[in-house]
């Protein structure tokens, strides 16, 4: 379930000294804003890179995706 994942995924955040990798569909800006980079996936090519605000900025691939998810 939503909470659940969340919990799980705050939790893995929340460690310190370790690099995570997180897969996710789960667009959430109160998680996706603590990612330090986002890697945006397009037909298994690197799409964008960045932060969530600089990706919502530029208003490319992740912006159409994170509002179609919304």
């Amino acid at each position: 379930d939503n909470q659940t994942a969340e919990s799980v995924t705050s939790a893995i955040l929340a460690i310190d000294g370790l690099t995570r990798i997180i897969v996710t569909h789960k667009l959430d800006e109160r998680l996706m804003a603590r990612y330090d980079a986002i890697i945006v996936m397009h037909n298994g090519e690197i799409a964008e890179t960045g932060r969530f605000h600089d990706l919502m900025e530029r208003k490319e691939y992740f912006y159409s995706l994170y509002n179609v998810s919304q």
